[in-house]
């Protein structure tokens, strides 16, 4: 199966199965509070694939930190 834009959520993964993540649950990387742990969603290899290619082939990063106007603006 593809991974896209429409079936991404089927690829997220457990936190507890995510090799980073001791950098958001490790006390040596300043803990995130519970809430925010709950609302990462950490992605398997083949999500985390398709995502780097997109931000590659759109050039997001193009212009640093991120292109103008590429997102909205929330004060």
């Amino acid at each position: 199966m593809n991974v896209d834009f429409e079936n991404i959520y089927e690829h997220v993964i457990s936190i507890n199965d995510f090799r980073l993540k001791r950098r958001f649950a490790d006390e040596m990387y300043d803990t995130l509070p519970e809430d925010h742990l709950r609302q990462l969603m950490p992605l398997d290899e083949k999500a985390s694939k398709f995502i780097w290619d997109y931000i590659k082939n759109t050039e997001l990063h193009k212009d640093i930190p991120f292109k103008k106007d590429f997102f909205r603006t929330i004060d």
